[in-house]
């Protein structure tokens, strides 16, 4: 225990020298807030804070732990579930979220939380192919609109746009390609979805 509390001394220490603040400043209740929320997102903080702060009545602390790559995987599960919008948000920002946590996000009751993830690029395909059958046209429509444009990446990096007669490279009809890219992904609005970018 006394070891967790020079840890805690020591940081804080460390947060009021990064941050131009006297230490002795940190006692004062707002700085303690300031603090806390600090802490939560720093990568030095210690596991143990983490699943502390991950209970904080604070919800801005709570984000800056599920944000923070540290968080351990059982808090980041536990975070998935909290009661505010914006730290469940949090959580699929964190590059540890496993598949069935953003499988469990996908399907929030929040359709802004569904919509934050809709707009992820870097979100699984198939996460992102679940949200654009969402029950919210809105969240439908955005996952659309990222896989097109996950496509339109996949195309534009590898430089294998090639037209439908004879295999050339072209730079004048990828829109083409991407839809052929986007049968293979499934998306079943494909043709509404190439009539959009005519």
């Amino acid at each position: 225990m006394e070891g967790g509390k020079q840890a805690s001394r020591g940081l804080a220490r460390l947060l009021a020298i990064t941050s131009g603040t006297n230490y002795k400043e940190f006692e004062e209740p707002f700085m303690k807030e300031q603090m806390t929320y600090l802490m939560a997102g720093h990568p030095q903080t210690s596991v143990q804070h983490l699943e502390l702060l991950a209970a904080n009545a604070w919800a801005k602390v709570r984000m800056r732990v599920a944000e923070n790559p540290n968080t351990p995987m059982h808090v980041l599960h536990l975070l998935s579930k909290d009661d505010d919008p914006d730290v469940r948000m949090s959580v699929a920002n964190n590059s540890k979220a496993t598949l069935k946590i953003l499988e469990r996000l996908a399907d929030d009751q929040s359709a802004d939380v569904r919509f934050y993830l809709a707009e992820d690029q870097n979100l699984p395909r198939i996460i992102l192919r679940k949200l654009s059958e969402d029950e919210n046209p809105f969240v439908a429509r955005r996952a659309e609109l990222t896989l097109v444009k996950v496509a339109q990446n996949k195309l534009f990096d590898t430089g294998k746009a090639k037209s439908s007669c004879g295999g050339r490279k072209t730079s004048g009809q990828p829109r083409y390609d991407a839809l052929s890219f986007l049968r293979a992904l499934g998306i079943a609005n494909y043709t509404a979805l190439n009539a959009t970018y005519k």
